[in-house]
């Protein structure tokens, strides 16, 4: 059986080292039939805690926000496809 639902939790447990920021390019969903699901409207559906580095006040508009995980951009480097969130003390 294939698990259903509306919401998608994703929690951050670690970092690959590095002690200010969590980076991700992207999250692949798929459907049961093994068929990408697309988001219609990722800006209002995906959110996140904290959002980005723009809760920072040293930024104000960084594209990296969390609606980039969804943006079927996952093999890049390029800032305007990726999540830039800031470490959480609580993740080791």
């Amino acid at each position: 059986t294939l698990p259903r639902g509306r919401s998608l939790v994703f929690n951050c447990v670690s970092t690959w080292g590095d002690q200010n920021f969590v980076g991700l390019a992207g999250i692949e969903v798929f459907d049961g039939r093994g068929f990408p699901v697309v988001m219609k409207d990722p800006v209002r559906q995906v959110s996140a805690d904290p959002h980005s580095i723009n809760v920072l006040s040293d930024y104000e508009h960084d594209p990296r926000t969390p609606d980039k995980l969804f943006d079927q951009v996952n093999l890049t480097r390029d800032d305007l496809h990726v999540w830039l969130p800031i470490r959480l003390t609580s993740c080791p």
